[in-house]
């Protein structure tokens, strides 16, 4: 292995799995890529308790509050899915908030980052039912609060299901918490996978250890079918059984439309290429939506809500502007254009790239 090799595998995020082949002598290599390997497995295990730490802290609050969050993504697949924890980096802390009290997620919010000024502005997203996630910082560590951990344009039809199939699990430092089954955790991950353009090797090698545990195809099928996935989980799914060189577990059938469209808007020379990948699925990210079957006028509903959001939001975010909407409108989207532009230049995979 060379150094070439062990970079990425860092911007893989695999750098702990192959210092711990080279650990168990599977994997050879020149002493710097070596030498690379074992600093970035210590950074990962340092950032996981780190990590640990700050989900504490998240929790304490929304205990305090009563608000009941589920994590999921990198803490709880490392923990229910991963040998070791540590070899699967997590830097940031994803939690959503029980659908029934998707209205105290500003309340949240606010008590974890008491300085945000944020609170009537994610009030007032909830109440136009828009789909989104709040980044925030807690004792140094990312955290992303969700209404919906699908993250679509659209809000997931099934949430209640979905709350209803959480799962609680021992997390490390004595933490107990709830997180999504494994046929969510499938759907989810699939999701992500696609939205991010299959960015890096990591979250593909996550969807393997979940489909080693055996879930159940056929409710992860239904499930996607209500919501309009199933050309979404079917593609995305076999992505990755095509990279693992297995059969996928589902049909790979996808409507006429769909197929054109992701053929020509997810070409394969823009996959699995790390941050280029990430940095290329900004757009691609809500146009995914798109590809939602049997929901198109919901589709447009909410995206003509994120183009042109209520003048009462970007008041909440820009306020003292008294001028017409289209001049507020542009003060809105030019901070978000700027980010996109940031974003492009400084992605890292387990960084948040989507926020209100």
């Amino acid at each position: 292995m060379t150094t070439l090799i062990a970079d990425s595998g860092d911007e893989h995020g695999m750098a702990p799995l192959l210092d711990e082949a080279v650990a168990a002598g599977n994997v050879a290599g020149d002493h710097r890529a070596l030498v690379h390997l074992s600093m970035r497995s210590l950074e990962c295990a340092a950032d996981t308790r780190a990590t640990l730490a700050g989900l504490g802290v998240v929790l304490d609050t929304a205990d305090s509050l009563g608000v009941d969050v589920v994590v999921f993504k990198g803490l709880a697949i490392s923990t229910r899915w991963y040998p070791k924890p540590e070899l699967r980096p997590a830097v940031d802390i994803d939690v959503f908030v029980n659908p029934d009290q998707s209205d105290r997620l500003g309340e949240l919010v606010e008590t974890l980052a008491p300085d945000s000024q944020s609170r009537s502005t994610i009030d007032a997203m909830v109440a136009e039912g828009r789909v989104f996630e709040y980044s925030l910082a807690v004792d140094g560590v990312a955290v992303d609060v969700h209404l919906d951990p699908m993250n679509m344009v659209v809000a997931t039809r099934q949430r209640e299901l979905m709350w209803q199939r959480t799962e609680l699990i021992s997390i490390g430092d004595g933490l107990t918490v709830r997180t999504l089954d494994l046929e969510l955790s499938i759907i989810q991950a699939l999701l992500h996978l696609f939205r991010d353009n299959f960015a890096d090797l990591l979250h593909v090698y996550d969807v393997r250890l979940m489909i080693d545990a055996g879930p159940d195809w056929d409710f992860i099928e239904s499930f996607a079918a209500a919501e309009g996935w199933t050309d979404l989980i079917r593609f995305s799914l076999g992505v990755v059984c095509d990279l693992l060189d297995r059969p996928s577990p589902l049909p790979r059938d996808l409507t006429r439309i769909n197929r054109l469209l992701i053929d020509a808007i997810w070409p394969d020379r823009i996959l699995l290429a790390g941050t280029e990948s990430l940095a290329k699925s900004f757009r691609r990210q809500s146009f995914a939506s798109y590809l939602i079957t049997g929901r198109r006028r919901d589709v447009t509903r909410a995206m003509l809500h994120r183009f042109f959001p209520a003048r009462s939001v970007i008041d909440d975010r820009y306020p003292g502007c008294d001028c017409p909407y289209p001049v507020a409108l542009l003060q809105w989207r030019r901070p978000q254009r700027a980010g996109i532009r940031h974003g492009k230049q400084h992605i890292s995979p387990e960084l948040p790239h989507e926020t209100v």
